[in-house]
């Protein structure tokens, strides 16, 4: 008898513990996962030299990662908690969270998807990417969330009905098509910066390539990490509804959840971390927030505007008549520029690090 209550209570504390220790680390993953994405999109807003439109695609992707750590964990961390307790569960919160969840998690998994044909086609046809309007990444974003929804809105009327086709069909579509058109546009990307060097003779061309292929590594490195985190989860699912009998028992199994999707709310917290390790202006803007929000020092990396000029990004005539022929005006004005900077080595010096740096004074979308 006395071993059996032993037993009891040492079973209640280790309940206690992995609750405790389970909690603390979702808590942790959601404040890193609200406050990193918060700063990328602030470093969007602060930043005019990040605000192109091929951004729009990365902003859209952290906003995605943003609702996961407002939303979805903390549902989650909320059912956690009822489980441990052996506490009833509402069906309407958990039905809520079950469609949040996948909403959100396909929003963040196309915009993966979408961001990589968007380097692809950067990278292959560098000058038709570069003719791309903005509105049509503002097409593809609305387009993302809205199939989204339609994935997540259909999932209150599969169950007890066609259960296995709708995980099938997510399974297929979120995941296993996703990754092999990532994989796709990045075996593309990297053939290309193999033998791209010799076709590319111009030097400001040498300069956008240079940044495309460091921006797909970027997204190649998150992208890897994607399929690390949501492979397991998708992995739990197709067994559990297809063969439940391959799961464990209650204790274990709840363990196994527990991990997987920790696993996958994971990827949203890391994106932040390596869009501001890999792109340097992108890193730079998020300590001058910080040092100006936390030290009062006032950051240099606000737009300079110089005469004639609302900003150091409206050389939007010089990039679009790039290998045009320009009429008689145009070239004068060229000449008189060019004057200009001829007498004065500092301005030139500095156009030409604005021109040269690989991002797209053209295409900013404010």
């Amino acid at each position: 008898m006395n071993v059996t209550v032993n037993a009891s209570a040492i079973f209640a504390l280790q309940l206690k513990g992995e609750k405790v220790i389970a909690l603390l680390f979702y808590a942790v993953l959601m404040l890193t996962d609200v406050v990193g994405n918060g700063l990328i999109i602030a470093a969007f807003s602060y930043n005019p030299r990040l605000r192109c439109v091929t951004n729009i695609l990365v902003i859209g992707l952290s906003a995605a990662d943003i609702l996961v750590g407002a939303i979805s964990i903390p549902c989650w961390m909320s059912i956690t908690l009822r489980q441990f307790d052996h506490a009833p569960l509402d069906q309407y919160v958990y039905q809520f969270y079950i469609t949040s969840d996948i909403f959100i998690g396909t929003a963040s998994i196309l915009h993966l998807t979408c961001i990589a044909m968007e380097r692809c086609h950067a990278v292959l046809q560098p000058f038709n990417h570069r003719l791309i309007s903005r509105r049509v990444f503002y097409v593809i974003v609305t387009c993302v969330w809205v199939f989204s929804a339609g994935i997540a809105l259909l999932q209150p009327f599969q169950k007890d009905t066609w259960e296995h086709v709708y995980t099938l069909m997510t399974t297929i579509i979120c995941f296993f098509i996703p990754t092999t058109i990532i994989l796709v546009s990045y075996i593309c990307i990297f053939k290309r910066s193999r033998g791209g060097r010799h076709l590319c003779r111009h030097r400001n061309t040498q300069a956008v390539m240079a940044q495309e292929l460091r921006l797909s590594i970027t997204v190649c490195l998150i992208t890897v990490l994607f399929v690390l985190s949501w492979l397991p989860l998708f992995s739990f699912s197709m067994v559990a509804t297809y063969n439940p009998r391959m799961l464990p028992g209650a204790t274990a199994c709840r363990r196994i959840i527990a991990f997987v999707k920790w696993m996958h709310y994971s990827s949203s917290a890391l994106n932040p971390f390596l869009y501001s390790y890999r792109n340097a202006e992108l890193g730079k803007t998020i300590k001058a927030m910080l040092s100006r929000i936390f030290l009062g020092t006032p950051s240099p990396l606000v737009a300079k505007t110089r005469p004639g000029t609302s900003s150091s990004f409206s050389f939007r005539s010089r990039s679009l008549n790039f290998g045009r022929k320009t009429s008689t005006n145009s070239s004068h004005k060229s000449s008189q520029h060019s004057t200009k900077s001829q007498g004065s080595p500092k301005r030139h010096k500095e156009d030409q690090n604005n021109n040269n740096d690989g991002s797209y004074p053209d295409r900013t979308f404010v």
